[in-house]
């Protein structure tokens, strides 16, 4: 019978790395066990930038945060896949909802999914500021 093969976690240093880069233009620092991600992304050539915020501790998911002043859609009921906004000394905070909790593990460089997946979020995002209609799947709760 097969046995299975642990995979390695990929420590914070690789993780670091591997963002540096394929997003050089971001600032990114690993201090006290915890990794940062700063910098502004922009999902098409034609879309706005974004100020995005990642931190990571190598355990669980990353939180992923895109803030800004007066962010479009902050506020409104209807913003999809996203956590408790708030504002804080007039910056607006969005803590963004990418995956399920099984969709993402330590053995997974965030370079090759959370990034990507931010961008098609703010993708998606601008087509449901323009339409009203989140076309980007992910699953709904029920407000019951």
């Amino acid at each position: 019978m097969a046995k299975l093969m642990k995979r390695k976690k990929i420590t914070l240093g690789v993780q670091r790395l591997a963002l540096m880069k394929k997003y050089p233009n971001g600032i990114c620092t690993c201090k006290f066990n915890q990794l940062n991600w700063v910098g502004k992304l922009r999902p098409t050539a034609l879309s706005r930038e974004y100020n995005i915020k990642v931190r990571y501790t190598g355990r669980g998911l990353p939180s992923v945060l895109l803030y800004g002043k007066n962010l479009l859609g902050f506020g409104r009921k209807d913003l999809p896949h996203h956590f408790d906004c708030y504002r804080k000394e007039g910056v607006d905070y969005i803590p963004l909802c990418l995956c399920q909790w099984w969709e993402f593990d330590s053995n997974k460089l965030l370079s090759d999914t959370i990034m990507p997946w931010i961008l098609e979020w703010l993708y998606q995002y601008e087509i449901w500021l323009a339409t009203g209609q989140w076309n980007g799947g992910g699953h709904t709760f029920s407000q019951n």
